[in-house]
């Protein structure tokens, strides 16, 4: 009994004497992936963390599967390089110690491999299609069908988001435009994207009608609209606040500034956009506010009448407003507006490069007016001078004229009355060889250009004489 006592003693010696001296391997290699595709690449980390030394790594086919390193130095650590796929085969990693001993000084042996596999990449999917699409709690028209690509779906009023559900058919493919999506009254267009692997994507369009049970249409610039009834819709930005207005017997959410006594309402576009309006007694005005160098301003029409600036229209964020431009060259313009934290109006200057306003020295303006009416009046004086120096030279002319008649007229009473006399027996000599008829005619003449009623009394009682005589 007691020899087998000292049997198994000695045996318990023997055995945990073996299990001091038991090894644990000093260091292992790992990769991060065993199967790559051709282009590919991956990591290959040595983890030595009892043994210093340097490790030998190299690649038996090295036309598959090149090494970035083909060495490494390891104190206590571990450490990665990587692997690259160059072509289709297959490639065995081997790892191997090189003057390496453990932290007892021990030296470490033993090589560590790992086998790679290079296939060719699989081919991108290019199924960009739907599986399904769904409106939790409603039902979209028509039934879905991956190939039909637009839907509509209709939700009661006062509803302010949906949940859209959509799965694409491809597991490699992507979807965005689902999930919770907020609604507005009116017609609200979705869109959900599929994108597939490869990149090419479809899109399915979604109408959420949110149904308005007494909708209040207008219509502004020939551009029809709906006005927006709920708060949560459209919601008022400083320095304007909320203030409730009554349209046709409904309470619509209205956001008001006292600097500038506006009323803003939101009306929606058939599309589904909301846009601010100036609302007042019935009419709308479409609100356009800019903002440049921590001012926003609402631009209004320039009207002054200024030599030296012209009246142009001017393009700003989509937008033309009358404004005034300084010569052709140019690339500032000024602009009337109004700030719309002060209510204060005055001229600024645009800056079209950079899109910036800064306030114009209004002075320069007054100047230029100033100056304008000094213009003005050395204008009008001089077109009179003008007007004037034109009558004196008609007057003059016409003078000229008539002294020229008076000389002319003073020439003929001093011409010799011989000259007189032999001209009047001239025309005398004439008379007497005219015939009787001609001279008759003359007579008549005479005596109807002298106006003189007695004469031609006289004449029609001769006319009748002649012709009784005439008769016997």
């Amino acid at each position: 009994m007691k020899k087998n006592f000292i049997k198994v003693l000695l045996l318990i010696t023997m055995l945990f004497i073996g299990l001091t001296n038991v090894e644990a391997a000093a260091y292992s290699i790992g990769v991060g992936s065993k199967n790559l595709t051709k282009g590919s690449s991956t990591k290959l980390t040595i983890n030595g963390g009892n043994v210093i030394g340097r490790f030998n790594i190299t690649s038996s086919n090295s036309s598959v599967i090149s090494v970035s390193e083909d060495r490494a130095w390891i104190e206590n650590g571990s450490y990665s390089i990587t692997l690259s796929a160059l072509n289709v085969g297959t490639s065995t990693i081997t790892v191997t110690p090189f003057s390496v001993s453990d932290n007892n000084g021990s030296p470490v042996s033993g090589a560590q491999t790992i086998q790679i596999t290079v296939s060719l990449p699989r081919e991108k999917s290019k199924d960009n299609t739907l599986k399904s699409l769904s409106v939790e709690g409603y039902e979209i028209s028509p039934s879905f069908d991956k190939n039909i690509f637009d839907y509509t779906v209709n939700v009661p009023e006062g509803t302010k988001s949906v949940n859209i559900s959509a799965t694409p058919t491809d597991g490699y493919a992507s979807v965005s435009g689902a999930g919770e999506v907020n609604v507005v009254e009116g017609i609200n267009n979705i869109a959900v994207v599929v994108k597939a692997e490869n990149g090419e994507s479809k899109t399915y369009n979604l109408i959420v009608n949110v149904v308005d049970e007494n909708p209040i249409n207008v219509q502004v610039d020939g551009e029809n609209y709906t006005v927006v009834k709920i708060r949560d819709n459209y919601l008022c930005q400083e320095p304007f606040t909320e203030r409730d207005v009554t349209i046709n017997d409904n309470l619509i959410p209205g956001c008001y500034n006292p600097k500038i006594d506006y009323t803003l309402v939101g009306l929606k576009k058939e599309d589904g956009t909301i846009l601010s309006f100036v609302y007042s007694n019935g009419k709308y005005e479409k609100y356009n506010e800019l903002t440049g160098a921590s001012i926003k301003l609402i631009i209004l029409d320039f009207e002054e009448e200024i030599l030296g600036i012209d009246k142009t229209t001017l393009d700003i964020d989509g937008e033309n407003y009358k404004v005034g431009k300084m010569g052709n060259s140019s690339k500032s313009y000024i602009v009337y507006a109004m700030n719309i934290e002060t209510g204060k109006k005055d001229f600024y200057l645009y800056d079209t490069i950079n899109k910036t306003f800064s306030l114009y020295d209004s002075t320069q303006l007054d100047n230029l007016s100033k100056l304008n009416q000094t213009y003005l009046y050395i204008i009008i004086a001089f077109s009179v001078a003008l007007l004037l120096s034109v009558i004196c030279i008609i007057h003059l002319s016409v003078n000229k004229k008539k002294l020229v008649q008076v000389l002319k007229n003073d020439q003929d009473i001093k011409k010799p009355k011989k000259e007189k006399k032999e001209n009047k027996e001239k025309t005398n000599k004439v008379e007497e060889e005219k015939p009787l008829e001609d001279k008759k005619k003359d007579n008549i003449e005479e005596i109807i250009s002298s106006d003189d009623d007695t004469e031609m009394y006289d004449l029609f009682e001769d006319d009748k004489k002649s012709k009784k005589k005439k008769k016997k």
